[in-house]
């Protein structure tokens, strides 16, 4: 038997076991229950990446929930379940922070640059101090992890955006935060409101607040890169029509 054959097997039976013995019911599904470490230490010392190799694959199903005040992960073995705006939400929360990691490390670097360039001279420094003072804020105020909140909007979204098409929508929105600002402003303007406001980078509470510029800049994105009308195209394009 293969070495990959074996430890599939080995993780098999862990789960059965874990099952048989201390069972946690979720979502219909009778999973194993335990930190990554603690599953990593009953299979003979895996490392974390084994462990997490192995488990992203059939038949394997891996979620992460917080149980008794800490993380821990969840195994079961099976086809994945159907899904629902909680586990939308979990896929977007991992999104917004890999993007808010490219944020900061780009954040750094143009600190760093801009003080590579000062000169000493007030005059000449004084507009490279002001954007330096502005990173060192967006980093001391630019969350590492989703909080509560913010996954309360992520699952409002996934409520509210066309089935099967959320994580598109929101991986638009963070590719191009720029132009859902812009978006949002129209928006605005359109309410007959002024109260606009300017987020340098992507805002959870924003994005619930317009739903709806976040699907038309999907829409208008896929639109722009179609070189006919699909039923697909034509479907999308029912969402943002006036």
């Amino acid at each position: 038997m293969a070495i990959e054959d074996r430890n599939i097997d080995l993780l098999k039976s862990l789960i059965a076991d874990a099952q048989a013995t201390a069972p946690f019911e979720r979502d219909g599904y009778v999973w194993a229950v335990a930190t990554q470490d603690e599953f990593c230490e009953r299979l003979g010392g895996w490392s974390i990446s084994k462990f997490f190799r192995l488990t992203s694959k059939p038949p394997f199903i891996r979620e992460v929930a917080r149980i008794d005040g800490s993380n821990k992960t969840l195994l079961r073995e099976g086809e994945p379940g159907p899904k629902t705006a909680a586990s939308v939400a979990k896929h977007m929360s991992s999104l917004l922070r890999r993007y808010r990691d490219r944020c900061r490390k780009a954040l750094i670097v143009e600190r760093d640059t801009l003080a590579c360039t000062m000169t000493g001279i007030p005059e000449t420094d004084a507009v490279a101090e002001v954007r330096i003072e502005k990173i060192d804020h967006l980093l001391n105020v630019l969350p590492t992890l989703t909080t509560g909140k913010e996954f309360g909007c992520m699952c409002g979204l996934a409520e509210l955006w066309p089935e099967g098409y959320q994580i598109d929508i929101f991986k638009a929105v963070l590719a191009d935060w720029p132009a859902f600002m812009a978006g949002e402003k129209v928006a605005i303007w359109a309410a007959g409101d002024s109260g606009e406001k300017f987020f340098e980078f992507a805002s959870m509470s924003v994005i619930r607040a317009f739903p709806q510029v976040a699907v038309e800049l999907y829409v208008m994105d896929r639109q722009e890169q179609a070189i006919e009308l699909t039923p697909e195209l034509r479907r999308l394009s029912r969402y943002i029509e006036k």
